[in-house]
């Protein structure tokens, strides 16, 4: 029935003046195709076979290595399919699916209808024409072994290229025996913070603090009776250093945990942004959940992860506007506004095509959970960054007036 309506319209539009040209299969190739596929395909085989205009075997040896040797099909327009005259024999090539088929001996030019449509016999049925085949993906770098060697193209490789990530590359370095879980709730399938972002596939995201945030918020941070520097993160002395340092770091870091939380990707859509209120500094703007757990302990995701973040989405939505700022208070750490990024770092992850990103930010990003364990627990003090809605220093026993 496909069949026979099919022909009937090709007939119809023939009658009617239409220009075609038609390549018909021998009768032996259109029963091979039939024995290999169903009947309700014949409509669209057939359809695959008619091309637009009258195309002689003359027009052919002219066009013959061209550009004018691509024709357009009849009901398939955005699609070509070239004919060749190839050693004196004229040749039938589809360029997707690949396909070469040759016409008959003495068996084409044959007018229909005048000089309405020719035909053309060839020695095989088309394959219905379809898209291009879109490119593999990347290989993994030339000698790297994509499980376990490190890699030249990955997330580690593009904080080395950041200058502003150098501080956070030194904490990645010094405090890379404490384990980054690659699988929300099991905690002990863990892996080495340095060799978790030089792996190719890795698809974190780190929130990369400048290096004079990472300079400013230390100089807040008091143990021992004086202010922290970045030598104490270098070279811990006093109970509470490597804590603050080792927190500073993981808490940067949101892992992709394969198909359980994806790449963060700042959402374009306004109605996102429903939170006003909840968060360190108090804003007009509207804010949304990072929806992803941070590779600090006990961050597992959604609201528990206390980082918020805003982005103007009105169009064209300028990278610049993202901010974050996370919903403890104390610790308020300010409003970290994005300085550069996103920055592409790493190999596409196959067949979800994300890849790792870093932003340089101007404040650092604290944890709740360190700031209680690290800072308090050791008796130390705390002052908040600027814009936070209270100018005072917090200490286990509470806040002890004005900083400074």
């Amino acid at each position: 029935m496909f069949c026979t309506n099919t022909t009937a319209r090709i007939q119809n539009e023939i009658n009617n003046g239409a220009q075609l040209t038609i390549l018909a299969p021998t009768n032996d190739a259109f029963d091979f195709a039939f024995r290999d596929f169903y009947g309700h395909w014949t409509a669209a085989m057939l359809a695959a076979h008619m091309l637009s205009g009258v195309i002689s075997s003359s027009a052919i040896t002219a066009n013959n290595g061209t550009p004018a040797d691509l024709y357009s099909y009849a009901y398939y327009p955005s699609y070509h399919i070239q004919l060749l005259s190839l050693r004196g024999e004229f040749t039938v090539k589809q360029q997707s699916p690949v396909t070469s088929q040759t016409f008959v001996a003495n068996r084409y030019d044959n007018a229909i209808s005048g000089n309405t449509a020719v035909a053309h016999m060839i020695s095989a049925v088309l394959e219905v024409p379809m898209p291009f085949s879109p490119p593999p993906p990347p290989p993994p770098p030339p000698g790297n072994d994509p499980y376990w060697n490190e890699s030249e193209e990955s997330v580690y490789a593009g904080l080395l290229n950041e200058p502003e990530a150098a501080l956070f590359v030194k904490l990645v370095d010094r405090y890379d025996y404490y384990n980054i879980s690659e699988e929300p709730g099991y905690p002990h399938e863990g892996t080495l913070t340095h060799h978790y972002l030089n792996q190719w596939y890795c698809v974190a995201t780190v929130l990369v603090p400048s290096v004079n945030a990472t300079h400013d918020f230390l100089s807040r941070v008091t143990l021992g009776g004086r202010a922290m520097t970045f030598a104490d993160c270098e070279a811990p002395t006093l109970p509470g250093h490597a804590d603050v340092c080792r927190a500073l770091m993981q808490y940067a870091i949101v892992p992709y945990y394969d198909f359980f939380e994806h790449q963060f990707l700042p959402s374009f859509d306004p109605t996102t942004y429903n939170l006003t209120s909840g968060f360190g500094v108090p804003d007009t703007a509207r804010y949304a959940y990072l929806n992803h757990s941070t590779a600090y302990p006990g961050t597992p995701g959604t609201a528990e992860t206390q980082i918020v973040y805003k982005l103007d989405t009105t169009p064209p939505v300028d990278a610049a506007t993202l901010a974050f700022q996370t919903t403890a208070n104390p610790p308020c750490v300010g409003i970290a506004r994005s300085l550069k990024g996103p920055i592409p770092a790493g190999a596409p992850y196959p067949g979800i095509d994300q890849r790792g990103t870093i932003y340089i930010i101007d404040q650092v990003l604290f944890p709740f959970g360190a700031y209680g364990d690290a800072i308090i627990a050791h008796g130390g003090s705390y002052s908040p960054a600027a814009g936070c809605p209270y100018d005072e220093v917090i200490t286990a026993a509470g806040p002890i007036g004005p900083k400074g």
